[in-house]
């Protein structure tokens, strides 16, 4: 069968992460496998274009910016080169893009696939999106949403008749497993950090969303009472610039530079969480977070926001959720937590999110939709 991705950046983030895992499954039972982008690669993609390359994954990137036309002819020219069996759009933009290109380029056998992401849990929230989706953009032949309340939105704002499958997110267990045999040397090289200091990571695109600033200030009274010492150090791409340099400029004013670390994309996500202590994750919105599920998968100490996405949580060990909002809360659980993290790893069994099962599920709805493949 001939798979092809539609994405909007090639970037390292959760969707894109998906993309890339989804891939190296697909492409290893001996399906052909293309990745197509609307925008250039960013350098954070770099290692992950080079992993998708040795699944012998086509992959086609503008090397520029491009305006809306120019997108449309870039991936309506793809789709004619590649002629997919099977196009799924992850996320609003490259679905819309991904059902008018593929009848531009004539597919009218190919298989169009809605993969909804949307951190805030409904895509289509947008009267303009909506619009899209249900006057101009052709009807997908599935939608697929990574969690129930996504496909409950999807149905409530776009097509009441249309039934989306629900595919959780899965992660790659065994590189979990394999990275944490590294805690000492993530904590040496990268952390630079010693065996008694207490060290907490935040991944996440720098976002509003994301919550980054409330870290900071829980954090920040957390420091100055607390009996030990630590440092908080914060990874993810830049999403909005202007939303870092306030973070920068917090932790400046806080006179935090020596113990809080700007860590920039990274794409060894896995280590870090075996080299750290306590994971905080106080997002204000998330779908089926990748971030969270592999965080839960490492065993680490886990802080985070009490939102429906993150309830699956409770059921495991080491997992404290919260309203980050209340400053005061989130310092005291911060302290709390470091007491039994630099001891305790949690043994959490999940299974039941391994990317092989999110894979064979998305091969399934594959079948269904062309089951002559």
């Amino acid at each position: 069968m001939k798979i092809c991705h539609v994405i909007y950046i090639p970037r390292f983030s959760g969707a894109e992460i998906l993309v890339r895992e989804l891939a190296r499954d697909h492409a290893a039972k001996g399906h052909q496998i293309a990745v197509i982008s609307l925008m250039p690669l960013e350098e954070s993609f770099r290692s992950q274009q080079q992993l998708l390359e040795q699944a012998n994954v086509d992959m086609a990137f503008p090397t520029r910016m491009l305006g809306k036309y120019g997108r449309f002819q870039f991936l309506t020219q793809q789709l004619r080169r590649w002629k997919p069996d099977i196009i799924l759009g992850h996320a609003v933009i490259p679905s819309l893009y991904a059902q008018i290109a593929a009848k531009l380029a004539g597919l009218t056998q190919t298989s169009v696939i809605n993969v909804l992401h949307d951190a805030s849990q409904d895509d289509y929230a947008s009267w303009y999106f909506q619009a899209l989706e249900k006057w101009i953009a052709p009807d997908a032949d599935a939608v697929v949403a990574v969690s129930q309340l996504g496909a409950e939105n999807y149905v409530k704002r776009i097509r009441p008749v249309s039934v989306p499958y629900v595919i959780p997110n899965g992660i790659n267990l065994e590189r979990i497993v394999q990275a944490s045999s590294q805690r000492e040397q993530v904590r040496n090289q990268v952390f630079s950090v010693s065996d008694q200091d207490v060290v907490y990571l935040q991944v996440g695109r720098f976002n509003q969303i994301k919550q980054q600033h409330l870290t900071l200030q829980a954090y920040a009274q957390a420091a100055q009472t607390a009996e030990f010492t630590s440092k908080l150090f914060l990874a993810g791409i830049v999403e909005d610039p202007n939303y870092e340099q306030s973070l920068r400029q917090r932790v400046a004013e806080l006179n935090l530079e020596n113990q809080v670390v700007f860590l920039g994309a990274r794409s060894d996500v896995p280590e870090l969480l075996a080299g750290a202590d306590v994971y905080l994750m106080p997002s204000k919105q998330e779908a089926h977070s990748v971030a969270f599920a592999e965080a839960l998968a490492s065993g680490i100490t886990i802080v985070a926001s009490d939102i429906p996405s993150f309830q699956y949580g409770r059921s495991f060990q080491g997992v404290d959720l919260i309203q980050p909002e209340q400053t005061e809360v989130f310092a005291r659980r911060l302290t709390e937590s470091a007491y039994t993290a630099v001891q305790v790893r949690w043994h959490r069994d999940l299974s039941a999110y391994a990317i092989e099962q999110t894979a064979n599920a998305y091969l399934n709805v594959f079948q269904a939709l062309s089951p002559c493949q």
